[in-house]
């Protein structure tokens, strides 16, 4: 399932309640597999050291048994956990020399005694049917409880709901994950009880952006299982910034439109074996949403980065100090417009029919070339992404930013294909390829950046700035282009001559 092992979702607390304690939902036969409440305290040192470390340990109570549980989250594999049960009427944390040194701790290393925060939750499971497929569905009600910066009581809501396949097809799960979104307000929920504790108890420890990790692939793959695997990590990528994009975090909106482009450049990569009609429908979807988060990012790179640039000949210190104020108020406007997008119901539906429909065709085997050998589709794949870019170039006339524009669109095709396969060849000539289009990305990016400030300025109000502060800025920025495409040609250059990593061997 491209969500991982199991769909996720935030719910209202009403209708996980409700949820719960019925037998049949939207059809489906409900029969109570178990039902248990468990009370689970986080523990840290007062700095949450722990924590930094990616590192948690916790105690569970459920009934008269006590438990510990310690773990470490893994970047790029499943997390290193023990459980433990503890004995004796202390019941503290227990940490054995062994455990210390495999999480990369010293020897000796003592636990942490401090609470950070508590979670009680009531968790019951019903198994669905509909027709000859099965699925487990989760109810995750309670409260994560924590004292505050200033020793408060804080308090946060949990109601969640976790979908698991069981058995027949993935679909009648996403099936019942679209219904309950079009009778009810719900949105994925990508955090851990863990990192919504730990944020509630510090706001420095909200979860923050994070960039897509390195897709791990075998040559003897399907290229059916390199699909799934490859739309998993950028759905991975995309639900991992989600907490921070909501938040207004720039950083976050970014990375989330990184992983909309990677999708977008996934879905062109295996386009021969996907039906024409649903693969154009999700690129659009995904293209309007790149859309209309853009100026989140545009206005960040202005105020943090292209504002930098200017020089006193350029624009004064005071007409600078009044655009980082205005540049400030609007992308703190487009901000808080992305992220009310990403709570939409439009962006959820997206994501769930996007499941589906990869479910489908996995299980329909759609086209038969899903099942043939990876590597031959690798290597015709990444042929042709670069045959375009190089095709591109060829086109593109020497300071035109027009046709350098499409040389840099047709560039992050490369790079995010080149990016998906390179780990199916010999990673140095992958990686060495996969740097260059990124050298070119950057150049042809920072010519582009500069590009985009002439648009910006011209949206800011002009009765707060005085003329010759625009024609500064646009003075500035025909400077810049021209030297960021000039600096690019040794690297369209290279690009030309480069040795293609999927011939070699």
């Amino acid at each position: 399932m491209i969500f991982g092992d199991a769909l996720i979702l935030k719910v209202p607390q009403r209708v996980a309640e409700r949820l719960s304690k019925r037998g049949e939902v939207f059809g489906l036969r409900g029969n109570l597999a178990s039902d248990r409440k468990v009370a689970d305290a986080y523990f840290d040192t007062p700095r949450c050291t722990f924590y930094k470390q990616d590192i948690t340990f916790k105690m569970r109570t459920e009934g008269r048994v006590h438990t510990q549980t310690i773990s470490q989250r893994q970047p790029a594999s499943a997390p290193i956990r023990w459980t433990t049960c503890l004995q004796g009427q202390g019941r503290a944390l227990v940490l054995n020399d062994t455990w210390a040194m495999d999480l990369g701790l010293k020897r000796n290393a003592a636990p942490p005694s401090r609470r950070i925060f508590t979670a009680n939750i009531t968790q019951r499971r019903l198994a669905l049917a509909r027709k000859k497929s099965q699925f487990m569905l989760t109810t995750h009600t309670g409260e994560i409880c924590s004292a505050g910066p200033v020793f408060k009581y804080v308090a946060e809501p949990l109601s969640d709901i976790e979908l698991v396949p069981v058995k027949g097809s993935q679909r009648a799960l996403f099936d019942f994950a679209l219904e309950l979104l079009e009778a009810h307000k719900i949105r994925f929920q990508p955090d851990t009880v863990a990192s919504r504790g730990f944020a509630l108890a510090s706001a420095s420890l909200q979860k923050k952006h994070s960039k897509a990790q390195k897709v791990s692939l075998d040559p003897l793959m399907s290229v059916g299982a390199v699909l799934e695997t490859i739309i998993q990590s950028n759905i991975r990528h995309l639900l991992s910034n989600q907490t921070a994009a909501l938040r207004g975090d720039v950083n976050g909106v970014h990375q989330t439109r990184v992983a909309m482009r990677r999708l977008r450049a996934a879905l062109r990569a295996f386009k021969t074996v996907l039906p024409y009609e649903g693969r154009k429908a999700f690129n659009g979807e995904l293209r309007w949403y790149q859309q209309r988060t853009g100026p989140t990012r545009d206005w960040h790179v202005f105020t943090d980065e292209t504002l930098d640039r200017l020089k006193p000949g350029d624009v004064s210190a005071g007409e600078l100090a009044i655009l980082r104020k205005l540049a400030a108020q609007k992308g703190q406007m487009h901000g808080r417009q992305a992220a009310a997008l990403l709570q939409g119901r439009r962006y959820t539906r997206m994501l769930l029919r996007l499941g589906r429909w990869i479910a489908g065709l996995l299980e329909e085997g759609h086209d038969s070339e899903l099942w043939g050998p990876v590597l031959p589709f690798a290597g015709k794949t990444l042929g042709k992404t670069h045959r375009d870019l190089l095709r591109e170039i060829a086109r593109a006339r020497p300071g035109s930013m027009e046709d350098m524009h499409k040389v840099r669109l047709r560039g992050k095709k490369a790079r995010y294909t080149g990016e998906f396969f390179s780990a199916l060849f010999e990673p140095e000539d992958a990686q060495a390829y996969v740097q260059t289009v990124e050298r070119l990305q950057d150049r042809l990016g920072a010519a582009n950046d500069a590009r985009v400030a002439r648009g910006l300025v011209m949206e800011l109000e002009h009765g707060k700035l005085k003329p010759e502060t625009f024609y500064g800025i646009q003075a500035w920025s025909h400077r810049r282009v021209s030297r960021c495409l000039d600096q690019a040609q040794p690297v369209l250059q290279m690009l030309q001559s480069a040795d293609v990593f999927w011939n070699n061997g």
